[in-house]
């Protein structure tokens, strides 16, 4: 997650930097967009988690349907385009040769740590209908 964090931050940097000249851009977006829906559901299920219900000692998810988890849920069926999109980006990137290869590794080394994520998901049966 840090990793992930301090590469958006990176990436958001460049983004202003060359802002007029920058060419790049929708592969940075994407980066950054991953990275904050993913930050974002970890902590939204961790903060719905620890809304306890005092008599039954349970998590209120799990005894009543609530707004909150049915708007973070629809941030799981976002995370795998993203994923299958970085992917091709990263292909393209590799294959054009644009970037620079410390550039390109970094790239490669989040949409490896993107797929994990996604796997971790399918794991956890957070894909499930």
């Amino acid at each position: 997650m840090i990793f992930s964090l301090i590469y958006s931050i990176i990436l958001i940097k460049s983004l202003f930097k060359n802002y007029i000249k920058n060419k790049d851009i929708l592969e940075k977006i994407i980066v950054v967009i991953f990275t904050v829906i993913a930050i974002g559901f970890f902590v939204s299920i961790g903060l719905l988690t620890f809304d306890t219900c005092p008599l039954y000692n349970l998590p209120y998810l799990f005894l009543r349907e609530t707004p909150a988890f049915n708007n973070i849920i629809l941030a799981k069926w976002i995370m795998p385009v993203l994923a299958i999109i970085l992917v091709t980006m990263n292909v393209k990137l590799w294959y054009k040769e644009k970037w620079s290869l410390l550039k390109r590794g970094l790239y490669a080394i989040y949409t490896i740590w993107s797929m994990g994520i996604i796997w971790w998901f399918f794991y956890w049966n957070f894909f499930q209908i």
